[in-house]
């Protein structure tokens, strides 16, 4: 049977996995530890005994989990007929035994049931009617261990084992389950691996039963498992005056007895190169041994929460750690540690690992795998065309830190481009591209950082509706000389036009409405109509039409009157739909022109409005609507307010910016000249605490190091502290040249560069950075080395996301590629032949063999890398001949060009933002802020 141990172990590596994560678990980070992550002897039992599939069994033994006895002697049984321990109550069936015997045996074979019915009921054996059931019992725990001893045979050296039977207390007391077993449970392991009986006995005489069943058996010699606490020397003298040969296996503790029995046993004298269980050796925790006795190894013994130090005598199991560090350094000792974080402690665990001279390791395999979210709910998207959905779930518990994310399914088919869809710290994801009207149904598993996918969550259901839009719930109209300025919120997402209509009338909404304009910019938010006249009072009404020609009910304005000497106020900064970086205070600019008062005499209020506008404005001054001095700082009417940002979290404060809202924020200035009151807004803006992420990020190779550079984020030094580099390294084929940025989505283990991270420069336009720790070999890299760059905030300390890139270091500098047509801020015309132009500079001594043209299009922000649909290279589409590619992009050195018949289909509005490519085997070039019109 030893020589089977070694598979038993090494499958429990599987078979302790397969319990589902909660936050009571923990596994040891060390190589040499497999741990089996439950916190009952039934659950124990079965995941040892899953452990022995690859043996095959047709025996099952059987033992109560009410004392240990009965289950100690089982382990010789079990070492006899080559077959687990598994545990009952001794009323009822556990539901996971239950089906381990079922998964392990077929009908007709046997179930070896251990003591009699008042041990384990007949409703227990009448639950198991398709096996054969063959008790082993007796009248008491001493009989049924001498038929026990009957069944297994004396072996022909003559040796058999004798423990105590009872606790220091008697039968049915506390000490009968927390100490009776202590000491005899050092010799069940032995028994089972070389198949010996276990007798029983008192602790201060020999059983006149016991000694009458050794004396007629052919044993020669008997080994006493434990102290003379345990086992007194009356007993042994008996013993001897039958003639036997008697030896005991003992220590001044039960920590120390179990090491002897190792020693004197088993022969390890010293831990290194051997297999041992460690378990809880203090109060009720006698089945974690009994459950791995059938797997032959020497048992030691841990508290729950000690030792940690070999050489601290406070901790009353210390001396595991210090045998386990015998042999250990020069071949490590593997260990099988029973119980999860409620029963041994991962510091437990990692010490006795450590000690047995294991390594630390980062291999997420080693964790139980992660389940499936709870609570997955879809919800139809309010104001659109009937195409999106927004998906929800619960946090996943990860103790372990292994969950890389979520893979969100809609009818089964995984949504985004990248694995998983979504980070591990988000539990949202807005599915798009449905269609109106069809129901679909959406699951989320989980992906862990091994690879493993958890089974699809619950399913939820959604039916997207193409709805009418909302008629928009901030509509102003400001008045002016000769013009009157129109302000709203940004429409739905599908909104295709606003109609703009004016009547002439003193009450609004009132009078015949004419139309003004029709406005096909949809994320226009003003309109200043210039066709008005002094003194005359006017309504407005504006209508959002969506994009299957759905009107909203109209916002109504007014009544408002322009005048000469009204003052008229506006906002310069911010200008447009911009980003607020949460830190300094916002200092906003402000103009009033066309006013008869002495701008000295001005007052200003300003106010903050969550919601894009459509939240209630608050006052921004000492919590009142109090108003501030308009003070001109030049002769155009110039002048700032400082806007002041709430502490970090306050989320209750109503006279500064807060932070708990993160977009659609928007301020409004009203300015008044003591008659007369106008305002102004700011746009939407982005109120963000992260500071912008890298642009422009370029890997550049050379001989024995990598060459970062990417464009100084322009933001104040106040925000700003420097940027944090990671690196990892993916392993290809020596000959691969061309292993780029797509080898990266093989990257698991991401760490800190060392000189990283590198302060923000106080001016310049880029930042550079150099890697001289990569590895070459034969002239080309063995890794691709992924770069990701984080721009880190100072104060708090924030960083924004990563923008990645890769190298592959050869002996002579990478190849150089620059766009030179179109540049940045240029233009491609949708529907029409354009040429791109660009430049290769190819070191002496390389070639280029290949060149690819890539292209993304965003339609939601400004800046193409800052969308998920074209960050990094993963969403760029490839020119092909397909989508018009004209002719085959040259490799020679220099400068060289590509036509390409833009598709009209591009082209989602007047202008869209996008970004365009060139690739190449030996380095990338990328040009953003391109037009497509």
């Amino acid at each position: 049977m030893r020589a089977l141990v070694a598979l038993v172990v090494a499958a429990l590596t599987a078979a302790a996995l397969v319990a589902a994560p909660t936050p009571a678990e923990a596994a040891s980070s060390y190589d040499n530890v497999t741990q089996v992550l439950v916190d009952n002897f039934v659950d124990a039992a079965v995941e040892v005994a899953a452990a022995r599939t690859p043996l095959g069994t047709d025996t099952v033994v059987l033992a109560t989990a009410a004392n240990f006895p009965d289950g100690l002697t089982a382990s010789a049984v079990a070492g006899d007929v080559d077959g687990p321990v598994l545990f009952v109550e001794t009323d009822s069936l556990p539901d996971a035994t239950a089906a381990e015997i079922d998964r392990l045996l077929d009908a007709g074979d046997t179930v070896y049931v251990m003591g009699g019915p008042s041990a384990i009921s007949n409703a227990v054996t009448d639950e198991l009617s398709d096996y054969t059931v063959q008790r082993v019992e007796g009248p008491t725990r001493l009989e049924t261990a001498i038929a026990a001893a009957d069944l297994v045979g004396v072996p022909s050296d003559g040796t058999v084992l004798l423990a105590r039977a009872f606790g220091p207390d008697g039968a049915g007391t506390t000490s009968d389950r927390t100490t009776g077993w202590v000491d005899a449970i050092s010799c069940g392991a032995y028994a089972a691996a070389n198949e010996i009986p276990i007798y029983l006995t008192e602790t201060d005489r020999l059983s006149d039963a016991t000694a009458a069943a050794i004396e007629a058996s052919s044993a020669t010699d008997v080994i006493i498992c434990g102290g003379t606490a345990a086992v007194n020397t009356t007993v042994s003298d008996a013993l001897r005056a039958l003639g036997l040969q008697v030896d005991r296996v003992e220590g001044p503790t039960r920590v120390e007895t179990a090491i002897d029995a190792a020693q004197q046993l088993f022969g390890f004298t010293s831990a290194g190169g051997h297999e041992f269980t460690v378990i809880n050796g203090y109060g009720e925790n006698f089945g974690y041994g009994l459950a791995a006795a059938p797997l032959g190894d020497p048992i030691l013994m841990v508290g729950t929460s000690e030792p940690t130090d070999c050489n601290d005598a406070t901790q009353p199991s210390r001396e595991t750690l210090c045998y386990l560090g015998t042999g250990t350094s020069t071949t490590p000792a593997n260990l099988l540690v029973m119980g999860d974080e409620t029963v041994i402690r991962d510091t437990v665990s990692n010490a006795v690992g450590e000690a047995a001279g294991g390594e630390e390791t980062d291999d997420p395999s080693q964790f139980p795998a992660l389940p499936a979210p709870d609570d997955v709910d879809a919800v139809d998207d309010i104001d659109d065309d009937g195409t999106r959905a927004t998906v929800t779930w619960d946090e996943v518990a990860d103790p372990n830190d292994i969950l890389l994310g979520y893979n969100v399914y809609v009818d089964g088919e995984k949504q985004g481009t990248s694995t998983p869809t979504v980070a591990g710290d988000i539990e949202t994801y807005m599915l798009s591209d449905l269609t109106a009207e069809e129901e679909v149904t959406v699951t989320v598993t989980t992906l862990d950082a091994a690879e493993r996918e958890s089974d699809p969550s619950a399913g939820a259901t959604v039916t997207p509706t193409d709805e009418v839009p909302a008629a928009l719930g901030a509509f102003d109209a400001n008045a002016g000389n000769g013009e009157v300025t129109l302000s709203w919120e940004r429409g739905p997402a599908d909104t295709a036009e606003y109609v703009l209509s004016r009547s002439t009338n003193a009450t609004c909404p009132g009078g015949t409405y004419a139309e003004v304009e029709t406005i096909t910019d949809e994320r226009r938010t003003t309109y200043v109509d210039g066709d008005v006249t002094n003194a005359m009072t006017y309504c407005y009404q504006l209508v959002v039409v969506d994009e299957a020609d759905q009107e909203s009910d109209p916002a109504n304005a007014g009544p408002v009157t322009p005048n000469v000497g009204t003052p008229q106020v506006s906002i310069q900064y911010p200008s447009s739909d911009d980003t607020v970086y949460y830190g300094p205070d916002l200092v906003v600019e402000y103009t009033v022109t066309d006013t008869d008062t002495d701008p000295e005499d001005l007052k200003a209020t300003w106010q903050v409005s969550y919601d894009g506008g459509a939240g209630p404005y608050v006052d921004m001054v000492n919590g009142t609507n109090v108003a501030v001095d308009f003070v001109e700082a030049d002769d155009d009417g110039k002048a700032t307010f400082v806007a002041r940002m709430c502490p970090v979290n306050d989320s209750t404060s109503t006279n500064c910016i807060r932070d708990a809202v993160d977009s659609n924020l928007r301020l409004r200035v009203n300015v008044t000249d003591g008659t007369t009151t106008e305002r102004a807004f700011t746009p939407d803006l982005d109120l963000v605490r992260n500071p912008p992420p890298v642009e422009g990020l370029a890997v550049t190779d050379a001989a024995g190091q990598v060459n970062l550079e990417w464009e100084r984020v322009p933001v104040p030094s106040t925000l700003v502290s420097g940027y944090r580099i990671e690196r990892a390294e993916v392993r290809v084929q020596s000959d691969d040249e061309d292993a780029g940025v797509e080898v990266c989505d093989l990257a698991v283990q991401y760490d800190d560069v060392q000189g990283s991270p590198v302060p923000q420069p106080a001016s310049g336009a880029t930042v550079t950075f150099t890697d001289p720790t990569v590895d070459e070999e034969d002239g080309l890299s063995d890794f691709v080395y992924c770069y990701r760059v984080y721009t880190v905030r100072a104060t708090p300390t924030l960083e924004s996301p990563s923008r990645l890139g890769a190298g592959n270091p050869l002996e002579t500098a990478g190849v150089g590629v620059t766009i030179t047509d179109p540049a940045n801020n240029g233009s491609l015309d949708t529907g029409t032949r354009e040429t791109i132009s660009y430049k290769l500079d190819i070191p002496d001594g390389q070639t280029v063999s290949s060149v690819s043209l890539y292209y993304c299009v965003d339609y939601g922000r400004a800046n193409p890398l800052a969308d998920p649909a074209c960050q990094d290279s993963g969403g760029f589409t490839q020119i092909t001949a397909a989508n018009g590619l004209v002719g085959t992009p040259s490799t020679a050195d220099g400068t060289n060009s590509v036509q390409w018949d833009v598709p009209a289909s591009i082209n989602q509005g007047d202008t869209e933002e996008g970004a365009i490519e060139v690739r190449t085997s030996g380095g990338n070039g990328r040009v953003i802020g391109i037009l497509f019109v």
